[in-house]
């Protein structure tokens, strides 16, 4: 069920910097939203679309292959299409526990985005699926079919009261899923009979004197999912609801002309229930957690800009209940750290590189390339 947990109220949105950042955040190993100016901003506020259009994006990912896409104006609104995005979210949950048996597709996403005065609004439209069937030597058949389909609604204004910037987004997650297993002497069928996931978030940026901007950051999340079985004459239901609370500050200062510091702590809370007809079980789980994280980019040369990070879980402690018993683990956590670099070969081509992270979290075999020690990632992106 921790595995359950961390699957589905983490990576059902893109709320963290693994896989909602690109290199330049991953290398600063900070979560994404704790940067004010950075294109990975869009998979958290669609209307970030309007400030990186006439882009063009391609990301190698050590063990979640490759992805890319465009960001392009038009006379109707800004354009940002992205094919191949690692998927992650409910459905892995669901090829993780057993109930699929294959993983979805990458994502497919489309991004329209317009400049009005002091503000620009956005949406964001993603889906993945998955089909398969299979039929055994004795005479089984065997098919399933599921699909995630997103949808994100986003506003950045600029100017409101004390806050250079305010950003409002909203995303939702409609998911399908069934299986139907027809044997020689039965047949088995089960679905997911409602499933439903959410987000809203809204961030500020306050000017501070000097070069400097105060982040405060705010989102809840949600998943609520009942899985259906039906076997002959008999039936039973798998329900599961989680949900996630994120608070937190961060500090973008620049300690000169060509350095800029970003450091900030979070609080997040995870809560799940989880009943099952079929064994019985009832398990209700919660984890709260204080990371902090700072991460420095400073420009070595006009070719050349170094950025390092560190992270650590300042805090975390889960506690279970599973109506016969109640545990309870509290920990500090490892930490993280990355470094990267950030080239500018010709004119208009940018490259960023993750040399290494999670080295002192995972131990010295990361030197050795031990998985999951070494983290390599690339994005290369294109301004016309």
């Amino acid at each position: 069920m921790k595995k359950l947990l961390a699957l589905a109220v983490t990576l059902a949105f893109c709320s963290t910097a693994a896989l909602a950042s690109h290199t330049r955040v991953a290398s600063m190993g900070v979560p994404s939203w704790m940067i004010l100016d950075d294109d990975s901003n869009i998979w958290a506020n669609p209307a970030g679309v309007s400030s990186y259009r006439n882009n063009i994006w391609l990301e190698l990912w050590d063990g979640a292959g490759e992805w890319g896409g465009v960001a392009m104006e038009t006379e109707l609104a800004d354009v940002g299409l992205f094919l191949g995005r690692p998927y992650e979210g409910v459905l892995d949950v669901l090829s993780t526990t057993g109930l699929l048996t294959e993983v979805p597709k990458p994502m497919f996403d489309l991004f329209l985005s317009r400049e009005l005065e002091n503000m620009d609004i956005g949406m964001r439209f993603g889906m993945t699926s998955l089909h398969n069937s299979t039929e055994t030597a004795a005479g089984d058949e065997m098919y399933e079919k599921a699909s995630d389909t997103l949808i994100g609604l986003g506003i950045s204004a600029q100017g409101v009261g004390p806050l250079a910037v305010l950003d409002v987004a909203f995303q939702m997650h409609l998911l399908s899923a069934e299986v139907v297993n027809e044997t020689v002497v039965n047949e088995i069928d089960h679905s997911l009979d409602a499933g439903l996931t959410y987000g809203f978030g809204a961030r500020g940026a306050m000017p501070l004197g000097g070069a400097g901007f105060l982040m405060g950051y705010a989102r809840i999340e949600s998943v609520d999912a009942s899985w259906e079985w039906n076997m002959g004459a008999a039936s039973a239901d798998v329900d599961f609801t989680m949900s996630r609370l994120t608070l937190g500050a961060a500090l973008n200062q620049y300690l000169g002309p060509k350095t800029l510091m970003v450091a900030g702590l979070y609080l997040e809370r995870d809560a799940s229930s989880y009943e099952d007809e079929r064994t019985g079980a009832d398990l209700d789980e919660t984890e709260t957690a204080i990371p902090a994280a700072i991460g420095l980019e400073t420009v070595l040369s006009e070719k050349l800009t170094l950025r390092l990070g560190a992270n650590k879980d300042l805090y975390r402690v889960v506690a279970a209940d599973d109506g016969a018993s109640e545990t309870k683990e509290v920990t500090t956590g490892g930490a993280a750290a990355s470094v990267g670099l950030g080239l500018n070969l010709v004119e208009n081509l940018t490259i960023d590189a993750l040399v290494e992270q999670r080295l002192l979290y995972d131990g010295p075999d990361a030197v050795g390339g031990n998985a999951p020690g070494m983290n390599a990632q690339i994005t290369a992106k294109y301004s016309f």
